[in-house]
């Protein structure tokens, strides 16, 4: 609507020390409604609507996890242009690897993986104008890798992303190629979806 509210789906998928801590924290709380409570308290203006999990009761397999949602107030308007960010509260807005040189190790603590796939539906007055380009970042032995893309598909539009910590402890040399990875990532993760609405009167219909 015109205060950018969005509606879809979100799939995300863990694995490894990720899947763990997630089990740990779905199980502490005292029923799934409380786990929802406190997941939309650390996503900012999200409702859950429905909500379907997987693999919590197997600790061999990852854990799926399926939200229908609701988003108010995201995204930006400039004139019949509507600014929408994907990635929403996974956007990497900085660099956490800031000083120029590190002279001890990064230690991750464990490997980490993490798939999201994101459906947003658009109304049927909106024309997708630019999209963010599809990318692949790639570390030296695949020591961290991140695969990113959004497509429009019919009235929806499909967003896919994967970041894995496969390596957990990077030395000193390998520092400056892991601060490029992330300022790459930082750069990707800035890039909006552009839809522009097809005239002037129908501002007020998304």
């Amino acid at each position: 609507d015109s205060t950018g509210t969005v509606e879809g789906t979100m799939q995300c998928q863990m694995g490894g020390y990720a899947a763990r801590h997630l089990r740990k924290k779905y199980y502490s709380f005292p029923s799934e409604e409380d786990f929802i409570i406190d997941f939309e308290k650390k996503h900012s203006n999200l409702a859950v609507k429905s909500c379907e999990f997987s693999g919590l009761d197997d600790l061999e397999k990852d854990i799926k996890e399926t939200y229908s949602f609701k988003m108010d107030s995201r995204g930006s308007f400039v004139g019949s242009m509507f600014l929408l960010n994907p990635l929403f509260d996974e956007q990497l807005s900085e660099n956490p690897f800031k000083i120029e040189d590190r002279k001890y190790p990064v230690d991750f603590v464990y490997p980490h993986s993490t798939t999201l796939i994101f459906t947003l539906s658009l109304p049927n007055n909106a024309v997708v104008e630019e999209l963010p380009k599809p990318t692949r970042l790639v570390m030296p032995n695949k020591s961290l890798t991140c695969l990113y893309n959004v497509a429009q598909v019919g009235n929806n539009i499909q967003v896919m992303y994967k970041f894995d910590i496969n390596k957990t402890i990077l030395i000193e040399s390998e520092y400056q190629t892991l601060k490029q990875f992330y300022s790459a990532m930082v750069q990707k993760h800035a890039e909006n979806i552009i839809i522009k609405l097809q005239n002037e009167e129908d501002t007020a219909k998304l």
